[in-house]
């Protein structure tokens, strides 16, 4: 008996690391286990595993909700399902897999209208997501016509050259147009970032020489002023497009991560898929409908 018992401990342990792994809590696992009537046997393989250090993960805060495309978004609803429900036979209660898969990482959005498709069967309903492309285009051309009424007006008030004035401004004017020309080439927007803070420290500098246009200026009001200006329009610019990309593989990721053998057989043609095949299969499925300041969509065959 002590050996079965043993037997069954240690199975027990692999599958409490297996299921913490995954986002379950202790408490979700051990009601499970104790569904199942592993009683003492249970508290025996937590003090076990505490007992060898293990780590036993904290819980999660839920991340910032990333709305799929719609496509992605109905895709990764119905993966989700097909794992709530195999869940479900498992003994595990609705909260226990609504928190294992939202401390996984997806969005409350998507796990809900799984949920709700299982347990009411409510058809999923996509919200879609406001379109930051749209609005970046017309961000730099009135950035632009705004800096030049500023530099104009401020010429006229201190009854200075337009050109002076222009120049003293150059790190707002060289960040608009650099964050524009140089946007679909970073992958990660917010390196975008170091154009205005090496503009900033190089014009002050040489602003610190006092000479050519510097002369009988007040150098760090400019520098700080400057400052304000190319950093508001570079944030402003980029957005949320910083990881959107990344966010939006990782959704899939773990959508597929967490759907049973006959959800990916009907769906990818294999009921076990290598990382390989995986990281192919996002590749080909996440791209970008054009470049530069269109959004990015993705697209799901």
């Amino acid at each position: 008996m002590d050996r079965l018992s043993g037997y069954i401990q240690h199975h027990l342990t692999d599958y409490i690391k297996r299921e913490l792994d995954h986002g379950y809590s202790l408490d979700s696992v051990k009601d499970v286990l104790l569904n199942y009537h592993h009683h003492n046997i249970v508290d025996e393989a937590i003090k076990q595993l505490k007992s060898e250090g293990f780590s036993f993960p904290k819980k999660k805060k839920a991340g910032k909700t990333k709305m799929l495309d719609k496509r992605l978004f109905l895709e990764t609803v119905n993966l989700l399902q097909d794992y709530i429900i195999r869940q479900k036979k498992r003994g595990y209660k609705i909260e226990g897999i609504k928190e294992a898969l939202t401390n996984y990482g997806h969005s409350k959005e998507t796990v809900k209208a799984a949920i709700d498709a299982v347990e009411y069967g409510v058809r999923p309903l996509f919200i879609e997501p406001f379109d930051y492309g749209r609005l970046r285009r017309f961000i730099f051309p009135i950035s632009l016509v705004g800096f030049f009424i500023f530099t104009f007006w401020l010429a006229a008030s201190v009854d200075e050259s337009l050109v002076r004035i222009i120049a003293l401004f150059f790190p707002t004017i060289l960040t608009i147009f650099l964050v524009r020309g140089f946007f679909s080439t970073f992958r990660y927007k917010q390196a975008l970032l170091a154009f205005p803070l090496f503009l900033i420290l190089m014009y002050y500098l040489i602003g610190s020489t006092g000479q050519l246009f510097f002369e009988d200026v007040e150098l760090v009001n400019l520098s700080v002023l400057n400052a304000i200006f190319a950093f508001m329009y570079s944030f402003f610019f980029i957005g949320e497009s910083a990881e959107v990309v990344e966010s939006e593989k990782e959704d899939l990721r773990e959508a597929i991560t967490h759907a049973d053998a006959e959800a990916l057989e009907e769906e990818f043609g294999k009921a076990k898929l290598s990382e390989r095949e995986v990281d192919n299969i996002i590749e080909k499925r996440i791209k970008e409908e054009s470049k530069g300041l269109q959004p990015i969509k993705l697209t799901v065959k």
